[in-house]
């Protein structure tokens, strides 16, 4: 919810706090070099002598050893092992056609020719959901103590990156700043101030963070409702900060500073066509599971990692911490040329680069080793990870209240439910936050409903806790 801001003294930034950069000039296309074919000339077989012809079998129809009769019968004989000889080997040419195309394409295709296979669906009794713990996790640092004394300078660049913005729902800002001045400066508080919100409301991310000089940090998420009314908007922002002294040493509480108005395009509610849905294909049930590897060496040392300090037992801030280290950690890498490669997690820890089905299969095994649930979504183009947070009853504020905590703001959180309950969207490749709309996810309201729009499908994948059965 917007909240009160204090009265900002306007002075204008000491660094412009966005560069624009016009983009290259395009390059015009490239003339086809397209040659037509020299004219294609056939070439007569070459004539065979006939000594040169090989009989495979001749029977003598006046050899006095057989009779006409026998001869006939011999005849037919050998024209039906030659029929039947075709056959086999046109038997023979399909099956091995179909091992070289599963082996090019899809080597999942060759159980599924003879196998029994059936996937295990997830039960109710199946399902942990995390914790929601009841105090607040220690993020961000500590603040210091600023004294009286001669002003202090601070000179810094913010840069942030937002999410599509719709009416009512709103959206999400990535806030960074870097410190170009000679000292220390301390970042309170980043307020966004949109035209369409109360004269004295705003909505800030309160992490708190040191920026060393020539260092730039991520200082937290920024989450916003939006208007009632598509439309462009202007924006601007306000900070406190804390800077050192460079003759003392000693740290001075600045005043708030303003900056420059922006400008951002609220985009309509979209309706969206329906699509099928499909539970648990065989292949794709398969293919998922088969790389699962919570046990893994390297899971289990992530696991850790993320975990440190948010609780002894799974929960909620332990799958927002997982998300934000793919987020900060890994590099997203396409497959080469048009393989659709999917890594084991091990790998993609170690390489810590991946595209939306490494991701993915990477933060799945991770919940699975702290003994959570999720699931595996494929829609046209792109593939994401969702985890179980609750029943068909759940408490939805008290998870986004919990998760509001983690993050220093107050965003609008997606999830799927169904007859089993809810599970939160974790699209690491297009979302900035655990719970974030995930690849072309679309406000279909302005109450906050969501959709997924331009996809052809949904296939939904349970990853099973003792798989393989």
């Amino acid at each position: 919810m917007p909240q009160q801001r204090p009265p900002a003294q306007q002075r204008p930034p000491t660094q412009q706090p966005q560069t624009y950069r016009p983009p290259p000039p395009q390059r015009p296309p490239v003339q086809s070099q397209y040659r037509q074919p020299p004219p294609y000339r056939q070439t007569p077989p070459p004539v065979v002598a006939a000594s040169d012809v090989e009989v495979i079998e001749e029977f003598e129809p006046y050899d006095e050893e057989i009779s006409e009769e026998e001869f006939i019968a011999e005849k037919r004989a050998l024209r039906r092992r030659r029929v039947a000889g075709m056959a086999g080997a046109t038997v023979m040419g399909v099956l091995a056609a179909i091992i070289v195309f599963a082996l090019l394409f899809d080597s999942s295709i060759i159980p599924s020719i003879y196998d029994n296979f059936e996937p295990t669906e997830l039960e109710t009794s199946n399902l942990v959901a995390p914790g929601i713990p009841a105090w607040d996790p220690e993020l961000g640092d500590a603040p210091p103590t600023p004294t009286a004394g001669l002003a202090a300078e601070a000179r810094y660049t913010i840069t942030w990156l937002t999410t599509s913005v719709f009416v009512g729902r709103g959206g999400s800002m990535r806030v960074n700043i870097t410190n170009s001045g000679q000292t220390d400066i301390y970042v309170e508080t980043v307020r966004l101030v949109p035209e369409w919100a109360d004269p004295l409301a705003w909505y800030g991310t309160t992490m708190g963070r040191y920026v060393s000089p020539g260092q730039e940090v991520h200082i937290g998420l920024l989450g916003f409702s939006g208007p009632a009314v598509a439309g462009p908007y202007d924006y601007n922002f306000e900070i406190d900060l804390m800077a050192v002294r460079r003759v003392t040493s000693t740290w001075a509480d600045l005043d708030p500073s303003s900056h420059d108005t922006f400008s951002m395009d609220v985009l309509p509610a979209t309706p969206v066509s329906g699509y099928p849905q499909y539970k648990n294909d065989k292949d794709i049930y398969r293919k998922v599971n088969d790389l699962m590897q919570p046990g893994d060496h390297r899971v289990a040392e992530l696991a850790d990692e993320v975990s440190a300090g948010l609780g002894d037992s799974y929960n909620i801030y332990w799958i927002a911490s997982l998300f934000d280290w793919a987020l900060e950690n890994l590099e997203y890498k396409s497959d080469p040329s048009d393989d659709d490669i999917w890594s084991p997690p091990g790998d993609t820890c170690d390489s810590e680069e991946g595209d939306c089905e490494d991701y993915s299969i990477l933060l799945s095994s991770v919940i699975e080793h702290w003994g959570g649930n999720s699931r595996f979504y494929i829609i046209t183009g792109h593939a994401f990870a969702a985890a179980f947070v609750g029943g068909p009853h759940m408490d939805t504020l008290a998870v986004a209240n919990a998760l509001n905590k983690f993050y220093g703001t107050s965003a609008r959180y997606s999830w799927f439910k169904d007859d089993m309950g809810y599970w939160i969207i974790l699209d690491g490749t297009s979302s900035q936050y655990a719970g974030g709309l995930p690849y072309n996810g679309v406000a279909t309201d302005d109450q906050g409903s969501w959709d997924i729009n331009d996809t052809e499908y949904l296939y939904i994948t349970d990853i099973y806790p003792d798989y393989p059965e």
